[in-house]
């Protein structure tokens, strides 16, 4: 945990709504709520947090939810975004103190960014980040006391200079049916949707145990009970719904659970291809890339699976 100095106003331009009751990760929310009854109205500020899971787990909405719970405002942004080191001098110096940045998908900053963010490590541990503009001579900024929130979908991916600097490190864990059910539920109330019993169990059971997908699933099928001349969402809504955009319903669920590849599958592909892109050489941006696609009886083993860049995948078509 880093000291924090005397509260002031904070900067930020993003302030954190307030936010529902997060839902599941048990072991994970008992862990995060004894470090913020440690850090709250304490001269200490949240440690820096990485939080590791696929697309849709919930890695977004837990540290919207960690900010709420501290009170603290929070800029969300996406590593992709900050295209310069001046965008993230620019954003680091607008923090205030005890704020929260939240940058998505680490592991696609690039290497200009990355090294302004770790350089010397005085960005993290210190407080201070230098740049230079032109080439002079370099600038020193003082930073306020802040939290860093990132996510990836495994460390693995993640510079390992970078990784040292988190203090804490949660994989999010596999949703139950039950949580899966209270998220949906929670979803729905949000939306003011009136539905039968069973809803919230059908669309579990449609989004592969991933609570974004489910999400999404809801948020279209309100879309489309919108166009129909009923007034609340049934069962048979609901199936409807699903046989209409089957082809769709697909695309959002399906690869998600084909396409999973091991993490030690994953461990074994960066070592044999030493952690750089097989075409092109880039360390950059890196991929796990089903030689043989799994459309076309494609496997998810060691043998079938090769790092590109995302301009490498991107080209590379589906050919086979």
């Amino acid at each position: 945990m880093e000291k924090r100095e005397s509260p002031e106003p904070s900067k930020s331009t993003t302030v954190n709504a307030p936010v529902s009751a997060f839902i599941g990760q048990e072991t994970i929310m008992r862990k995060i709520e004894l470090l913020i009854g440690q850090v709250r109205g304490s001269q200490y500020s949240f440690p820096h947090t990485l939080l590791i899971g696929d697309d849709g787990v919930g890695k977004r909405t837990l540290a919207h939810h960690i900010a709420h719970r501290l009170g603290v405002k929070i800029t969300d942004t996406n590593a992709s975004a900050i295209g310069r080191a001046g965008d993230l001098v620019s954003i680091l110096t607008n923090l205030g103190q005890g704020d929260i940045l939240l940058i998505a998908d680490l592991h696609r900053m690039n290497k200009i960014v990355r090294e302004c963010l770790h350089s010397s490590y005085s960005s993290l541990e210190n407080w201070k980040i230098d740049f230079s503009i032109d080439e002079t001579k370099p600038i020193t900024f003082h930073l306020k006391h802040f939290t860093l929130i990132a996510t990836a979908p495994e460390e693995a991916v993640i510079d390992k200079r970078l990784l040292q600097q988190f203090v804490c490190a949660y994989k999010i864990a596999p949703y139950s049916k039950g949580e899966l059910r209270q998220i949906f539920l929670q979803e729905l109330q949000r939306l003011s949707v009136t539905c039968e019993t069973g809803i919230a169990d059908a669309i579990a059971e449609a989004c592969d145990g991933n609570p974004g997908n489910g999400v999404r699933l809801i948020r279209r099928a309100v879309s489309h009970l919108a166009k129909t001349p009923t007034t609340q969402l049934t069962a048979s809504e609901v199936k409807e719904f699903l046989q209409l955009t089957l082809h769709d319903v697909q695309l959002a669920t399906e690869p998600t659970a084909d396409r999973r590849i091991a993490d030690d599958v994953k461990r074994e592909v960066w070592r044999r291809d030493k952690g750089k892109c097989v075409r092109c050489g880039n360390r950059e941006n890196l991929e796990y890339d089903h030689i043989i696609p799994i459309s076309k009886g494609g496997s998810n083993t060691v043998r079938n699976i090769e790092l590109l860049c995302e301009s490498c995948n991107r080209s590379k078509g589906d050919m086979i």
